[in-house]
């Protein structure tokens, strides 16, 4: 007998973002520090890159606005292989532009707000290793309300065994 595959639930956020550019030697702005639900900081030689809740930014910065954030709802052992392949490629097959974030815990891919619909329809189409999605919204009180669900499932790839936490056997 087959064992299941491992599911990973994804989660659409409810907020908008915004993909910012400063100069490599930029400080950290103050808004960048006060962005509380999500934030991202990455600095190289070139640049310094920051993603933040589109409210939060500044209407001079640079930026590219109006994405939306899919993300896979749980923690990953950082030795799994795939995953971000596993929730990319339906969106590159639909012929969507990605950014992706990858944290100590998880991996999200961020869409334009406008191929948002077309996102969730490419991980519901047939061929696809997905199965259904969770969409959150934060009301004003910040209680989670979720409408549907929806897990995509990835080849148990990870190599670990059976210590595997998401129940993975090579």
């Amino acid at each position: 007998m087959r064992s299941q595959r491992p599911r990973l639930p994804l989660e659409v956020l409810p907020e908008a973002l915004a993909i910012c550019r400063l100069p490599a030697g930029a400080p950290v702005p103050k808004w960048a520090d006060n962005s509380g639900k999500f934030l991202t900081i990455s600095r190289t030689a070139e640049e310094l890159s920051i993603t933040a809740l589109q409210g939060e930014v500044p209407a001079d910065v640079r930026c590219e606005r109006d994405y939306r954030a899919i993300r896979v709802h749980r923690t990953l052992p950082t030795t799994l292989v795939g995953i971000l392949l596993s929730i990319a490629k339906p969106l590159a097959d639909a012929g969507l532009s990605i950014f992706a974030i990858s944290t100590y815990d998880t991996d999200y891919v961020l869409v334009k707000e406008r191929d948002l619909a077309t996102a969730l329809e490419a991980y519901r189409a047939p061929g696809t290793t997905s199965s259904a999605i969770r969409t959150a919204a934060l009301a004003r009180s910040d209680e989670r309300r979720e409408t549907g669900e929806w897990v995509l499932e990835i080849p148990p790839r990870c190599g670990c065994g059976a210590r595997c936490p998401m129940s993975c056997r090579t």
